[in-house]
């Protein structure tokens, strides 16, 4: 068979799998919305009508992106990005995420033409054989979490992982294609993929998440306004309710006399809200613990982690309340899949809570300086956790040491008292603190903290911090 023969059968018959599929939803459900255009670009329905993408737009199961000189990115409702570059046609195959993974997930694209790269969200993480795109010559499944496919002038395709392992497949056979590798799948069906060290052409830039997006931006797949509800300002990469989670935690109050710090017993399921804060969890062990006051100081980055302090009623699991110089302190994220083997890192501080005392009568403070320096080594290694919390005219230095032990981290060490603390919060006799927290994100690129000092009076000071490389 001639290979220009080969091609225009090959695409012809992935055009017809294509439209099979988006005839089959007639009833067709949201699966993500444009973050943003740049030039020319359509959307076309699963009924064949095309109009102009715009930013906003609803992405529907079944819909076709098309990219003429322009460029695109899309946010799928599971927390995925993919980033079109130009002269790319890109199929929604058939999509289906209820909020939560729960078996029923599906993530199945077709790239027709041109270059994607994608960023998985809970579909690719939690149910790695739901995740599938289609290419005239190969079929990309994934263990992981970001690359990019091509497809090239002669139809073959290439692929190239940025994290995780990508498989690629055709009738011939499969091989997985690492993070930092590339692999081919060449235009004749009988040749099997082949790493190679081909490198794309022309990719298209990382999805990013648009800071300036706003609800009321967004379109119906008609192209009508949506309802701009209370909360209009878009998150970024939100954190997607599913099981996978580590949580690490440190509370103080007075209704409890006292307070305590852990972690989740292994991996837990947890729930967020569309500000991407942490409402719920159940834990291996079959804890469950939810809030349903206020939630106070958190943020989330990267759709990897997030933290923040809560204070109202908390089921935890036994109901507290929590005053306003109180409060739940957390952090969770996605634990690092594969840890570093060796070399020292020092991590920069970016958020934190403000620490609260555990009888109600301190204003919360701020902890304005921390530090985390963690060395790597193979099967585990070592951190040093730095924190210096104030209070006003006085607060607390701790200099805290622990070990790594998979992706978790936990230790302690002495505090010294600055200036002179109220009341319980003394250090007359001997103050002490402790840590447990985690590794997140592909190569432990952030590391999240929750810390609590006990007092020489029997007082608690409990907070949360959040590093990144």
């Amino acid at each position: 068979m001639k290979p220009s023969s080969f091609r225009l059968s090959t695409r012809g018959a992935l055009m017809a799998i294509v439209s099979a599929a988006f005839a089959n939803h007639a009833f067709a459900a949201t699966a993500g919305r444009v973050d943003f255009v740049f030039g020319d670009a359509a959307l076309r329905s699963s009924s064949g009508q095309e109009r102009p993408l715009a930013r906003g737009a609803e992405v529907m199961d079944g819909d076709t992106l098309i990219t003429r000189n322009g460029r695109a990115q899309v946010r799928f409702t599971d927390g995925a990005f993919v980033s079109l570059q130009p002269n790319t046609e890109f199929g929604v195959r058939e999509y289906r995420y209820e909020g939560k993974a729960d078996g029923s997930e599906r993530g199945f694209f077709a790239l027709v033409r041109g270059a994607m790269r994608t960023v998985t969200g809970a579909i690719g993480r939690f149910n790695r054989n739901a995740y599938q795109v289609r290419t005239p010559t190969a079929t990309v499944g994934i263990r992981g979490t970001g690359g990019l496919i091509e497809i090239l002038p002669d139809l073959a395709t290439l692929i190239r992982g940025s994290s995780g392992t990508w498989i690629l497949t055709n009738p011939a056979g499969q091989i997985d294609v690492p993070a930092g590798t590339a692999g081919i799948a060449p235009p004749d069906p009988k040749a099997p993929p082949t790493p190679t060290d081909q490198q794309p052409s022309a990719p298209p830039p990382p999805p990013t998440s648009d800071p300036t997006f706003r609800q009321s931006d967004e379109t119906t797949a008609t192209g009508g306004a949506c309802v701009v509800t209370a909360t209009c300002e878009s998150l970024g990469t939100p954190l997607v309710s599913g099981p996978g989670f580590h949580v690490s935690f440190a509370w103080g109050a007075a209704a409890r006399v006292g307070g305590s710090i852990g972690s989740s017993s292994g991996l837990a399921d947890a729930t967020f809200n569309g500000a991407s804060q942490l409402t719920a969890w159940t834990d291996a062990a079959g804890g469950t613990t939810t809030f349903s006051g206020t939630h106070l100081e958190g943020s989330a980055v990267a759709g990897v982690m997030g933290w923040g302090r809560w204070i109202g009623s908390a089921d935890i699991p036994t109901t507290t309340v929590f005053g306003p110089n109180e409060g739940f302190h957390y952090i969770v994220g996605l634990p690092t899949a594969t840890m570093p083997s060796s070399g020292t890192v020092a991590f920069t501080l970016i958020g934190a809570t403000n620490p609260t005392g555990s009888d109600g009568t301190i204003v919360p403070g701020v902890l304005a300086t921390g530090s985390l320096t963690a060395n790597f080594l193979s099967g585990g290694g070592s951190v040093t956790f730095g924190i210096s919390p104030s209070f006003g005219a006085w607060g607390y230095n701790s200099t805290m040491t622990g070990n790594i032990s998979g992706q978790s981290i936990a230790g302690g060490g002495g505090v010294t008292e600055v200036g002179i603390a109220p009341g319980l919060y003394g250090c007359a006799s001997t103050c002490s603190a402790s840590f447990q927290g985690a590794f997140f994100g592909t190569g432990a690129s952030f590391a999240g903290i929750a810390y609590q000092i006990s007092t020489g009076g029997g007082a608690k000071v409990s907070g949360a911090a959040a590093f990144q490389q």
